[in-house]
């Protein structure tokens, strides 16, 4: 009787222990947890990888670089486009568990060809009418063959129309279409398909205007991803030429 009470004593004590164990393995708390970052001449600056973060923190990235181009961090589809000089922020919750690359794109031939075209849409602002509501605009894509995409606008409280006042009540005029900051057409319908020079990753923004081309100041924007088909090895991280890995996001259990 004594051997039976004493196993009995030593299993309840391990359990507890064991529970201990799991309890204090698993009461991790998720915390806010921050990193800038510095691209120079296509690297980073004054940081050292990987990105070592536990899973569920709530991840800030700030990033500044000295050129336009993409960041891109990986197995999470985060993208956002770089400006010279101004810091862009990224935020989101580590929620999978891995390493993934963080990297950049610098395919925007749109900063050095073209560049006065599209700042020239912009040059007029335009005024809505009195008592018009405001309009809104929206933008998916779908991927047409390797070298197209259809680009599919939607509207409220606005009239797409070549006439100045095609529909009383509300503004109309048509909307532009930016493909890395280029100027790629001008439409009155609401789908349109459009070739693409160039594999990999491209940003794809839309503006509604008025018929003299004046900028309502609305907008909605979307990122694109041309497969590069010359390529079928989806162990490696780089798509195009112009990607280039700067460090890795770890995230731990």
């Amino acid at each position: 009787m004594f051997r039976e009470r004493s196993i009995h004593r030593a299993t309840l004590l391990l359990g507890a222990v064991l529970t201990g164990l799991f309890v204090s393995c698993s009461s991790y708390e998720p915390e806010d947890v921050s990193f800038a970052l510095t691209i120079r001449d296509q690297q980073t600056e004054g940081f050292s990888s990987p990105i070592q973060v536990r899973q569920n923190d709530r991840v800030t990235i700030t990033v500044t670089a000295d050129e336009h181009m993409t960041f891109h961090v990986h197995g999470y589809d985060l993208q956002k486009m770089l400006a010279p000089g101004v810091t862009s922020t990224i935020r989101f919750t580590a929620s999978a568990t891995g390493s993934f690359p963080f990297t950049i794109h610098t395919d925007l031939e749109s900063h050095h060809h073209d560049h006065g075209h599209a700042a020239a849409a912009h040059e007029c602002e335009a005024v809505l009418p009195p008592d018009t509501p405001a309009p809104t605009i929206a933008v998916d894509t779908t991927l047409v063959s390797d070298h197209e995409i259809r680009v599919s606008v939607r509207v409220t409280n606005f009239s797409m129309t070549g006439e100045e006042n095609g529909n009383q009540g509300i503004a109309s005029g048509h909307w532009h279409l930016f493909v890395d900051d280029v100027l790629i057409g001008m439409y009155s319908t609401p789908d349109v398909v459009i070739p693409m020079a160039s594999q990999g990753h491209h940003s794809l923004a839309v503006t509604l205007t008025d018929n003299q081309h004046c900028s309502f100041d609305i907008s909605a924007s979307t990122m694109v991803e041309l497969p590069n088909t010359e390529n079928k090895d989806h162990g490696a991280h780089s798509t195009d030429e112009s990607e280039i890995e700067l460090g890795r996001l770890e995230v731990r259990p």
